[in-house]
């Protein structure tokens, strides 16, 4: 054995190395075995003597693989010792080109160098997909690359000599693949005897599993053109010391060693001649030779002549013999005696023809028991190819299998073509086509019939389909000339809108800014367009007041609809530097919440503003946007006057955008998102409720998403809520004069508030009839109260169990006097006033506390206001009610005071004497006072 030592190139690290550089992962050790001695074993291994049966299949048929089809060729190259390093430089330049470029049917499995064996040794081995044809297809286009006959002219300088085999490889073994390096490589040659291959082959494909643990195995392969029955095996290994340790582990598991023994015998040998003195040289028999060999004793010869059974009774009979002959020796030597020495020798010497006849039987028996391993080994080489025979079998029964079932399963392309039905075939078909006595009785015939009507068919609407080609190409030519008459068009009308601005500014007819708009709406989202063209077309119909605009950036809107540019390759070179240079900090989960929250959040960048004008110049601006993530649009609301008005105190809320078109609808206070799917985003970015950002974002109304179309039912939620303009139409004229009538309604409080400061009730000359001519109870005092404050007044707990006092209505206190007497009016009002009455709750300070509780004329006077409030209204549109309530709660008090009785035990005149014409001064158990104003008879009566 020669051993080698190589250092592996570029292409190979590759291929089977893996990565990296250096002569540390790039070793390779390969050894060749040549044997020439005969193995001095036992001498019953030396009698075994492999006979093989004469073949009719060549070696590569049974044992390469047939699924691949690849030929490997393997060169030796014997470089020039100082021409080592420009050799190694040459083929890396050269050979990874022909591996990578797909015109070339090769593929380079790996260079080496060997380290030690052949010294300044370059080792190649290609492979070739597709076998010959492959080889030779290569072999050609080599011939014609100039680069490549450059590289052998250049490279024959620097060779000593070089050698090459084609090789095949064996089934059972792993094919070459990639690895993770560093490797040294062991490269193992065998030259075998003539006719041994398959046992060879045979005594492997059992052996291989052995050496598999560690993956060490990377390829076997045997000769096919070259020096013949020749076989290569390539391994691989860490390094020497995990060769020792593999090749050690092997030798420990059962079933190694005897492999390894059955393949020992395949090996070439040189012949052993053994001459003795004056013996003639071999080549040059001589006819007393002949003669001669014929007078030999030959044990072997006689082993066929003689019965085992016989050969064993002589053995029991020549053992009992020495038994006996043993014991009268002994038995001689203890009596003694003149004669006991000449018979002691007799029976030594018949102990000698025994112990003669003993290594006989034993030479026999050695001789019978090789010819039975001989004869055991043969027929398990006959089993061992037939069982060859029987896996190379089951793998063409498994590959026609495969084929069977490819043919089975194969679907032919008429199956695919939709043909007609048969019966339209059989009533459109031509009869020269259809022949119906034949196809009818004949499936195959009928399907080819159908398939030629198709094909006619197909012809016909081709025909059409080329005929519709030309008339699409005239038709094309004819938009393409109008599209020109259009294009040149287009200027002479722009010059025309263009002089005619001054016109339609005159006329009040500005068609360029509604274009514009008309422009700008086409990037809106579908609800605010919906509410866009919804009020427009309301303002044209029924409202030349109100005015529709757009306001918000375009290009934003656009950027929405554009896809994102990928700006990564573009700053990735910035973006490498910036993370050499600094370590950005991570964000915090609540900044990263922040985030979240901020981009649910987001509104479109287009939103559309409502100016409503009421007939007192007075104007409702109302811009309403859009949350593209929660799907629903908000309001923001802002009252304007044509002159500037004085707020009082009570009058804060009023106006207020947060509360002015609060509940402009029953119920809809604009605190919660309308859309049920929004509070599943909001639990993922920890939003609790949308109350917190309305400020900021607007006033989700459910009156809003209606004008914009949006529908969020609650029984059946559905996934994608599309707008819907017959719902905004629907809505939008009654929205708007509820609109109309809440900024009203507002205003008119908000002067009444104003005079109720200051101790005035403006009754306007319409209602004076209302009320007496004289009413000496006096408004002292009006202030706005909390929602809490009101809740926690003993006297209105039955307003507040009754669900009446709300967080959406406005709390206001009155306080009435005459003389000692005060009475305080708690008053509830609603945002819907004036359709829906204030309520109030008195309580009386004279002579102790009155309340509705403890004094039923208490409660009868909260009756005249809040029951009787009808009568109170006034002229339509009923803006007087409160003020009329305040001016009927002093007319009460008058009633009150002056009704009750004197008290006689007092002395001095009555404190509140009776100025007030009433009928009856008390009616019923209750004692109830009469506070029914009748007009125009001006004197009070009882309900």
């Amino acid at each position: 054995m020669a051993p080698r030592l190589c250092s592996i190139s570029a292409a190979a690290r590759r291929l089977l190395g893996g990565p990296g550089s250096g002569p540390r992962d790039v070793v390779a050790v390969a050894a060749a075995r040549f044997y020439s001695k005969d193995n001095e074993g036992s001498w019953f291994r030396s009698l075994f003597v492999h006979k093989v049966d004469p073949r009719k299949d060549a070696h590569s048929t049974l044992l390469s693989k047939k699924e691949t089809s690849n030929l490997y060729k393997i060169q030796f190259h014997n470089v020039k010792p100082e021409c080592l390093d420009a050799y190694n430089s040459l083929t890396e330049a050269v050979l990874p080109k022909l591996h990578l470029d797909e015109d070339y049917p090769c593929s380079l499995v790996g260079n080496w160098n060997t380290w030690y064996g052949e010294q300044d040794q370059a080792v190649h081995l290609w492979r070739f997909s597709g076998g010959y044809p492959a080889l030779m297809d290569c072999m050609n286009k080599l011939k014609n690359n100039k680069e490549y006959l450059e590289f052998r002219k250049e490279r024959s300088q620097m060779l000593l000599s070089r050698r090459n085999q084609l090789l095949l490889e064996f089934s059972f073994w792993n094919e070459p693949q990639p690895r993770a390096g560093p490797n040294i490589y062991e490269l193992r040659t065998y030259k075998l005897k003539p006719g041994t291959m398959i046992e060879w082959g045979n005594n492997w494909a059992r052996a291989i599993k052995y050496r598999q643990e560690n993956q060490e195995a990377v390829g076997g392969f045997f000769s096919q053109i070259g020096e013949l029955y020749v076989v290569h095996h390539l391994w691989a290994y860490k390094d020497l010391q995990s060769r020792e340790e593999t090749r050690n582990a092997a030798w420990r598991k059962r079933g190694w060693d005897e492999n390894v023994y059955y393949t020992e015998s395949s090996k070439k040998r040189k012949p052993k001649v053994i001459r003795s003195d004056g013996a003639p040289a071999e080549g040059k028999r001589t006819r007393s030779d002949t003669e001669q060999e014929g007078k030999y004793y030959s044990e072997e010869a006689e082993v066929d002549l003689r019965d085992p059974g016989r050969d064993y009774e002589l053995y029991k009979y020549t053992c009992q013999e020495l038994q006996r002959l043993m014991a009268e020796i002994q038995d001689l030597k203890s009596r003694g005696g003149k004669d006991a020495a000449v018979e002691i020798e007799d029976r030594r010497i018949q102990s000698c023809v025994h112990f003669m006849t003993l290594k006989k039987l034993n030479r026999l028996a050695h001789i019978r028991l090789k010819k039975g391993r001989d004869q055991t080994h043969e027929a398990k080489q006959k089993v061992d190819a037939y069982h060859l025979q029987l896996q190379n079998l089951l793998y063409e029964v498994m590959h026609l299998q495969k084929e069977i079932t490819k043919c089975l399963e194969f679907k032919s392309k008429h199956e695919e073509i939709d043909l007609v039905s048969l019966e339209e075939f059989y009533k459109e078909a031509p009869p020269d086509i259809s022949k119906a006595e034949v196809t009818m009785g004949d499936p195959h015939q009928q399907t080819l019939a159908r398939l030629d009507w198709e094909l006619e068919q197909r012809k016909r609407l081709a025909e059409k389909y080329r005929e519709c080609l030309s008339n699409k190409e005239k038709i094309l030519k004819e938009i393409e000339v109008k599209k020109e008459y259009l294009s040149s068009l287009q200027p002479r009308l722009n010059s025309i809108m263009q002089a005619s601005l001054p016109v339609q500014e005159y006329l009040f007819m500005p068609f360029d800014q509604a274009h514009k708009q008309y422009e700008t709406a086409r990037h809106l989202p579908p609800p605010l367009y919906v509410l866009f063209v919804q009020a427009t077309a309301y303002g044209q119909a029924c409202d030349k007041m109100l005015s529709v605009a757009i306001e918000g950036s375009v290009d934003e809107a656009k950027a929405l609809f554009k896809p994102p540019e990928d700006s990564q390759d573009d700053e990735s070179d910035s973006d490498a530097e910036e993370e050499q240079t600094t370590k950005r900090r991570r964000p915090t989960l609540g900044v990263q919440l922040d985030d979240k929250r901020k981009e649910m959040l987001k509104r479109h960048p287009l939103s559309v503003l409502l100016d409503l004008k009421c007939k007192d110049d007075s104007v409702l601006h109302l811009t309403f946007y859009y949350l593209m993530n929660l799907n629903i649009m908000t309001v923001k609301a802002r009252v304007t006057t044509a002159t500037e008005l004085i707020t009082p105190i009570s009058a804060g809320d009023l106006l207020s955008p947060d509360s002015v078109l609060s509940c402009l609808y029953p119920g809809d206070h604009g605190k919660k998102t309308p859309n049920p799917a929004n509070q599943y985003q909001f639990d993922k970015v920890g939003i609790l409720t949308l109350r917190d950002y309305v400020l900021d974002l607007g006033h989700p109304y459910l009156w809003v998403q209606k004008l914009g179309g949006l529908h969020f039912p609650k029984e059946q939620p559905q996934h994608t809520v599309i707008t819907d303009h017959s719902l905004s139409a629907s809505h939008m004229e009654t929205t708007m004069k509820l609109l109309k009538t809440r900024v009203q309604s507002r205003l008119a409080l908000h002067k009444q508030f104003a005079s109720l400061e200051h101790g005035i009730v403006p009754v306007t000359s319409d209602c004076h009839y209302l009320f007496p001519a004289k009413v000496v109870s006096r408004l002292v005092k009006w202030v706005t109260i909390a929602h809490e404050d009101y809740t926690e007044l003993h006297f209105t707990k039955d307003i507040v169990e009754a669900g009446l006092a709300g967080d959406t209505n406005l709390y206001y206190m009155a306080l009435v006097e005459r003389g000692t007497a005060k009475l305080q009016a708690a008053v509830v009002l609603n945002p819907g006033y004036s359709s829906i009455p204030p309520i109030f709750q008195l309580c009386l300070n004279w002579k102790g506390e009155k309340t509705n509780n403890n004094d039923d004329n208490i409660r009868a006077m909260e009756s005249e206001v809040n029951v009787c409030y009808k009568e109170l209204c006034g002229p339509r549109p009923g803006h007087q009610l409160l003020t009329n309530q305040l001016q009927r709660l002093c007319v009460l008090l008058d009633v009150y005071l002056e009704t009750e009785s004197h008290d006689d035990s007092v002395e001095g005149p009555k404190e509140f004497p009776q100025e007030k014409m009433c009928l009856r001064l008390f009616r019923g158990p209750s004692r109830i006072k009469p506070f029914k104003y009748n007009h125009p008879q001006g004197f009070f009566s009882h309900r």
